[in-house]
């Protein structure tokens, strides 16, 4: 069964989805500020619009999916946040930029929580770790190539045909996005039960969809207020939510920030644009080789709380840091720790919610609480802490320390109650069938079912 192709497919859009959001932070040496006279405070505002939209929309954009296919929902809102974004090559700041970005955030909302959503139907629980890492890990290529595109744009169409490279670079990255959304529209497969037999033949569809089931996926089809309800009173997703808010401020920051901070250590913008690759590319080969180590060993909280280490050790270096080496050193570390808790933590949410309404609830939760937090992140590292921006650093380290002692926590509360259904019920694998009771209404209550760690 080829369930696999649709990973490239989906990672694709997200690639460019993290291409056209983040490139706000290279136009900025592109020259953006001073081509729309704006200050540092107005920029950061700017970045700011894109999260309040994402947050906005971040419950109904997810919810959709359960009135229009996934397919053709995500395939729409690619095209839209497109061309909201392409109005910040066209006008100034308060006619155009402002709600452009805001549209932007709406748009893309439905994109992070709903592909996991999806994947969920495709995969096994113990197989969903390194999914998301390939899905996800499309961010990081996207902090790569970005550099290299960004390199390239300023560099060689600066001024071509009466356009600043910033406004070339939105639209070079926005035209292939297009592209990509009207791909998505026609061909991506929804759910195992509706594949194509081009897609899949009916011996592989039977398997993919008992494969699902397996991780009790049952419910494709009605919304369950019951389920929505149960998403919201359970303390497991609070907790993951408050793992997830502190990955979301340095995530922000550091993808929004990267090239300022390299410039601050003595770079020229465009070698600044170039040196952000390596923290990127670290991040890209830790994120992937962490979510297969977590597959393998079924732990999540433990390869949470590994990473998050690794980025508060980055940001100390970044803090106490002397000379340039020490400073980059800590940058290419915060890469690497910073995006491996991603793919993590929306799986470990993913893993532990069974029923379509509470899965989708939980993560749709868990985007918007922490995007209010990717506020916060956006307005950290502000001008004046230039070139230490020792503040901004300070903050992110807190929330990593946050992050690390909430995984912690969720994982000792997760383990205690996987012993206390040993106790009552029996291990797993000596389950009688007249325990076996209807996984939609029990959902993770359910006496066979036990949490991942």
């Amino acid at each position: 069964m080829d369930c696999d192709s649709i990973l490239p497919f989906v990672s694709v859009m997200y690639l460019f989805a993290s291409l056209t959001r983040g490139n706000i932070g290279n136009a900025r040496l592109g020259g953006i500020e001073k081509d729309l006279d704006i200050n540092g405070k107005q920029f950061h505002n700017i970045v700011t619009m894109f999260f309040v939209g994402y947050i906005i929309c971040q419950i109904p954009s997810t919810m959709a999916t359960r009135i229009v296919p996934p397919s053709k929902w995500i395939g729409f809102v690619m095209v839209i946040w497109v061309s909201a974004n392409s109005k910040c090559q066209l006008g100034n700041l308060f006619s155009l930029v402002y709600p452009a970005r805001f549209f932007m955030g709406c748009f893309q909302a439905g994109l992070g929580p709903g592909v996991p959503l999806l994947l969920s139907y495709w995969y096994k629980r113990e197989e969903m770790a390194r999914r998301m890492s390939i899905f996800l890990g499309s961010s990081t290529l996207a902090g790569l190539f970005g550099g290299v595109f960004a390199y390239a744009v300023i560099r060689n169409l600066d001024g071509s045909h009466g356009l600043a490279s910033w406004r070339w670079l939105f639209i070079v990255e926005g035209v292939p996005t297009i592209f990509i959304g009207i791909l998505c529209f026609f061909f991506l497969p929804n759910y195992p039960h509706t594949a194509s037999k081009y897609f899949l033949t009916p011996a592989e569809r039977e398997l993919a969809i008992k494969r699902g089931q397996s991780g009790g996926n049952k419910d494709t089809k009605t919304f369950s207020k019951h389920q929505m309800l149960k998403a919201v009173l359970d303390w497991h997703n609070w907790l993951a939510i408050v793992v997830y808010l502190g990955l979301n401020v340095c995530l922000s920051s550091f993808s929004t920030f990267l090239p300022t901070i390299i410039k601050a250590m003595g770079f020229t913008s465009l070698q600044a644009e170039l040196l952000t690759i390596p923290p990127y590319a670290t991040g890209c080969f830790t994120l992937v080789l962490v979510s297969w180590l977590s597959d393998l060993t079924k732990q999540r909280a433990f390869c949470i709380m590994v990473t998050t280490m690794v980025a508060a050790l980055g940001y100390i270096l970044l803090i106490i840091g002397k000379d340039i080496s020490m400073k980059y050193a800590g940058a290419i570390l915060v890469g690497a720790g910073v995006y491996p808790i991603i793919p993590l933590t929306l799986t470990w949410i993913s893993n532990n919610n069974l029923g379509h309404t509470k899965r989708g609830t939980a993560l749709a939760m868990t985007g918007t609480v922490a995007q209010c937090f990717s506020i916060l992140g956006s307005q950290i590292y502000k001008k004046s802490q230039a070139p230490t921006y020792r503040e901004g650093h300070g903050v992110c380290l807190a929330f990593m320390c946050l992050s690390f002692c909430m995984a912690l926590l969720l994982r000792i509360g997760l383990a205690r109650e996987n012993c206390q259904k040993d106790r009552l019920y029996g291990k797993v694998d000596e389950m009688q069938p007249k325990v076996m009771e209807d996984t939609e209404k029990l959902y993770d209550k359910h006496p066979s079912f036990r949490y991942f760690l």
